[in-house]
């Protein structure tokens, strides 16, 4: 997971970070063979003071699309 272009490594599954309320650029992929960005997708998005935003990514089978992100503005 990348912030604003600050890697964060994670394991698959579930993570929370706390950001400053304002625009953020998300971007989400892993390692696969040859391939240092494996199904790389980002979003910029907006995140209000007091409120949570939840971005979901979603890699499908095939390795060379990019992964599917939704993003949902939460309280």
């Amino acid at each position: 997971v990348e912030i604003d272009g600050v890697r964060h490594p994670k394991t698959w599954g579930r993570h929370r970070f706390d950001v400053p309320p304002g625009e953020h650029t998300v971007k989400v992929y892993f390692p696969y063979l040859t391939m240092r960005e494996c199904g790389a997708n980002s979003r910029t998005v907006t995140v209000e003071p007091g409120k949570r935003v939840l971005v979901k990514w979603y890699m499908w089978p095939l390795m060379i699309v990019p992964g599917e992100m939704s993003v949902v503005v939460g309280t």
